[in-house]
């Protein structure tokens, strides 16, 4: 398909940019893990259930569910954290990048769309590594699958960050978020954009303003200042098991567990994490 203008932005429904993978031989069984430590609840918001499991060595799962103080909104979501040490990589996914077993013909020939889980499984097929977590990424042009923001896979820029934020992981191996504005540089490994910051330095930013009262699914990533990486979906539109965040919470949210900086992912009906290659969590 050929790459066609990006200049219309539309709200991610299928296409997976951003996954989480563990570099190790067998696949880890997700087990009940000890609780990583207490959070600090927002303001107005109540932490009515927590269990956490050990994905894999330095990647721990956390089950939420939270509710307001009147016990009418209640929300189930779920936070991966990842300690970037050297047994676990972020990489960066598009559509039918990983298509062989030979590395010299992973490449992006054109845009297209395509879900999560089959990314997921092009990635397992063609390079025999285990897939611990998987999630959705940055909006894009449903006319042609083009994602609006950053995209690099290993090393290579397939798109510009045309003016929006993005995530990216370093040559070096760490995390960050660049603000809007930002270019991609010759240090980016791996990189996929999202539409706005919700945090910076440990606060909300202006994108996350409270006036914004829509409840919705939301996908998140942010990182905490020892380096380690936080992705977070919280599920919505299916009262009364799960209402939703406002951008607001979601970002209240991020900072409760420890993110100084994050940067939203995508929402709605398109939010989905996939866990351990087993189990799929998928947001109406």
């Amino acid at each position: 398909m050929g790459r066609k203008s990006c200049s219309i932005r539309f709200r991610a429904l299928f296409m997976s940019i951003c996954m989480l993978l563990m570099f190790v031989p067998v696949y880890h069984a997700p087990k009940e893990a000890k609780a990583m430590g207490s959070i600090d609840m927002p303001e107005g918001m109540v932490l009515t259930s927590r269990t956490d499991y050990a994905l894999a060595p330095g990647v721990t799962e956390m089950q939420l569910v939270t509710n307001n103080k009147s016990g009418n909104a209640q929300v189930k979501c779920y936070a991966a954290e990842v300690n970037m040490n050297k047994n676990v990589k972020i990489v960066a996914n598009y559509g039918k990048y990983y298509k062989s077993q030979n590395p010299s013909e992973w490449d992006i020939s054109g845009w297209s769309m395509s879900r999560t889980t089959s990314q997921a499984k092009r990635y397992v097929n063609s390079t025999g590594k285990k897939v611990v977590i998987a999630t959705n990424g940055d909006y894009y042009n449903m006319s042609n699958g083009c994602p609006l923001g950053a995209l690099v896979l290993n090393g290579k820029t397939y798109h510009a960050a045309s003016g929006e934020p993005y995530f990216a992981i370093l040559n070096d191996g760490s995390a960050v978020i660049r603000e809007a504005g930002s270019e991609i540089t010759d240090d980016v490994d791996q990189a996929v954009g999202g539409p706005f910051l919700l945090v910076k330095d440990g606060k909300v930013t202006s994108a996350a303003s409270p006036s914004n009262t829509d409840l919705m699914p939301r996908n998140s990533v942010g990182i905490k200042k020892d380096g380690s990486v936080v992705f977070m979906v919280a599920d919505g539109r299916n009262a009364p098991r799960s209402v939703g965040y406002t951008l607001n919470e979601l970002a209240n949210m991020l900072i409760s567990l420890g993110c100084e900086t994050a940067m939203y992912l995508d929402g709605g009906g398109s939010a989905t994490m996939r866990q351990g290659m087993k189990d799929t969590v998928r947001f109406p």
